[in-house]
C-alpha cells in the first residue's frame, strides 16, 4: 500500500540525521502515534530480534480485536519491554516518508514526494487507478 514515487531522491541524504547504527526502527508520527504506514528497519541481528518480539505481540492485539494491529502491537511491545524504546526513532517528519493519497487526516502526497501511501482502500477498482497510473 506504499510506493516510491520519486527515484531521484537519495535515501541516505533524505534520511540524514536519522540513520544511526543503534536504531532498529525508523518511522514518523501522526496524530495517533508512531505511523507504521511506511517505516524502515536495518538488516541487523538486533533489528531481527526486535521484529520477532514485535511479531510475538500479535496474540495480545488479536484477542482485543483492535483496528491498527501493527501499531497496537508496537505500543504493547514498548510498554512491556521499555528497553527497546531507545532503539526506535519516530522523529522523521511525516512528509519525508509518508504522503497519503486518500487520508484527509494525514499529510497529503504531492508531486515529487518520495513515497505515496494509500490507506483505507476497500474498493480496488476505485483506488488502484489513483495509485497506479
Amino acid at each position: 500500500d506504499a510506493a516510491f514515487t520519486n527515484f531521484n531522491i537519495d535515501w541516505r541524504v533524505h534520511l540524514h540525521g536519522h540513520l544511526r547504527n543503534s536504531k532498529v526502527l525508523l518511522a514518523s508520527r501522526d496524530n495517533a502515534a508512531i505511523n507504521l504506514g511506511v517505516f524502515f528497519m536495518p538488516n541487523t541481528p538486533k533489528a531481527h530480534e526486535f521484529l520477532t518480539l514485535w511479531y510475538e505481540q500479535r496474540h495480545v492485539v488479536e484477542k482485543r480485536k483492535l483496528f491498527h494491529k501493527d501499531q497496537e502491537a508496537l505500543k504493547n511491545l514498548l510498554k512491556t519491554k521499555p528497553k527497546w524504546d531507545k532503539f526506535v526513532d519516530s522523529t522523521i517528519p511525516q512528509g519525508k516518508i509518508n504522503g497519503y493519497l486518500d487520508n484527509k487526516n494525514g499529510l497529503q502526497w504531492v508531486e515529487h514526494s518520495w513515497i505515496a501511501h494509500q490507506v483505507f482502500c476497500t474498493d480496488t477498482s476505485v483506488c488502484a487507478p489513483r495509485f497506479i497510473s
